[in-house]
C-alpha cells in the first residue's frame, strides 16, 4: 500500500479528529493574520495623534485576547491530531508483528533481521509523523500562505508584494533540490541501519565461534565501520534536512530587503501609511512559517 492511500485510509476512518483540528488551525490562521492589521491601524492613530490612552488600552487589551486564543485554539489541535496519529503507529506496530508472527522460516531466510529492524522502527515512526506532523504543516502552512498573500496584496499594497515575492522561486527551485538530497540519503541511511543490525545480530549468535578462532579485534573493527558508516550516512541526511533554513533566511532576507525600500520610497511619497508598512513586514516575518511548513511537509514525506 502506498503512503498516499494508507493516509487516506486512516483519515477517512478519523475524519472527526481531522476536521476539528483543521478548523481550529484555519480559526488560528485567521486571528494571526488580524494582528498585524491591527497593529498597522493602532500605529497609524499613534502617528496621526487620535488614540486616546483608553482606547490604546482597549486596543492592547483585544491583542491580548487574540494571542490567548491562538494558545488555547493550539493547545486543541494538538490534542486532536497528535492523538488521532499515535493511534496509526499503534495500528501499524500490531499489523507488522502479526505479519511477521505468521511467516515461515523461508520468509526469514530471504529477508535481512537488520532490515525488519530498521522498518519497524524507523519507517513506523516515519508514517506516524506524515498522519500528524505533515498533515498539520500542510494544511496549516497552506492557509497561512493564501490568508498572508491575501492581506499583503489586497489589504496593504500589491506592487510591494510583487516586489517582495521576487526571491520566492529561488526558494522553490532549492525546495526541490534538498528534497531529492533528502531522499536519496534517508534511503541511503536506512540501510546501512539494516546492515548494522545484521551485524550485531550474527555476531551475538555466533560469540562463541568468533571468541573460540580468536576473531573479537577484527568483528570489533567491523563493527566500527559499520556502526561510521551508518552514523555519517544519517547525518549527511540531517545536513541536507538544514539546508531547508538557510533557503528560506535567504530568501526573506531579501524579500524584507526589497520591501523595505520600496516600501520607504512609497511612505516617502505618500502613496503608503506608516502603519501599512509596519503590517506589511509582520506579514512578511509570518511567511516564514509557510516556508517552513513546504520544506518539514517534502522532509517527512520523503
Amino acid at each position: 500500500m502506498s503512503l498516499t492511500r494508507l493516509l487516506f485510509s486512516f483519515v477517512s476512518r478519523h475524519w472527526r479528529s481531522y476536521i476539528l483540528a483543521a478548523l481550529m488551525l484555519a480559526a488560528v490562521a485567521v486571528l494571526t493574520v488580524m494582528i498585524p492589521r491591527q497593529v498597522g491601524h493602532i500605529v497609524d492613530a499613534l502617528v496621526a495623534r487620535r488614540l486616546s490612552a483608553d482606547a490604546l488600552l482597549m486596543e492592547l487589551g483585544r491583542l491580548l485576547a487574540m494571542g490567548l486564543a491562538i494558545y488555547a485554539l493550539r493547545v486543541g489541535w494538538r490534542l486532536q491530531l497528535f492523538t488521532a496519529s499515535y493511534k496509526l503507529g499503534v495500528e501499524l506496530r500490531g499489523k507488522l508483528y502479526r505479519s511477521l508472527a505468521g511467516q515461515g522460516p523461508a520468509f526469514f531466510q530471504r529477508q535481512r533481521t537488520g532490515d525488519l529492524m530498521a522498518r519497524a522502527t524507523n519507517d513506523i515512526d516515519s508514517v506516524e509523523m506524515a498522519a500528524g506532523e505533515a498533515m498539520l504543516a500542510g494544511f496549516d502552512g497552506l492557509l497561512t500562505l493564501a490568508l498572508v498573500l491575501a492581506m499583503m496584496t489586497l489589504g496593504v499594497d500589491w506592487r510591494l508584494a510583487l516586489a517582495a515575492l521576487l526571491p520566492f522561486p529561488f526558494m522553490a527551485w532549492a525546495f526541490a533540490r534538498i528534497s531529492d538530497h533528502i531522499h536519496r540519503e534517508w534511503g541511503e541511511a536506512l540501510s546501512r541501519f539494516g546492515q548494522l543490525n545484521d551485524h550485531v545480530q550474527e555476531t551475538l549468535s555466533g560469540v562463541r565461534t568468533l571468541r573460540a578462532l580468536g576473531l573479537e579485534a577484527r568483528n570489533d573493527a567491523e563493527l566500527s565501520r559499520l556502526a561510521a558508516a551508518a552514523s555519517d550516512s544519517s547525518f549527511e541526511a540531517q545536513r541536507w534536512e538544514a539546508a531547508f533554513e538557510p533557503a528560506v533566511g535567504v530568501a526573506l532576507v531579501t524579500a524584507t530587503a526589497i520591501a523595505l525600500a520600496l516600501g520607504g520610497y512609497l511612505v516617502w511619497h505618500g502613496q503608503l501609511t506608516i502603519g501599512a508598512l509596519t503590517s506589511f513586514s509582520m506579514y512578511l516575518v509570518q511567511l516564514i512559517w509557510p516556508m517552513f511548513a513546504a520544506g518539514w511537509v517534502l522532509s517527512l514525506l520523503q
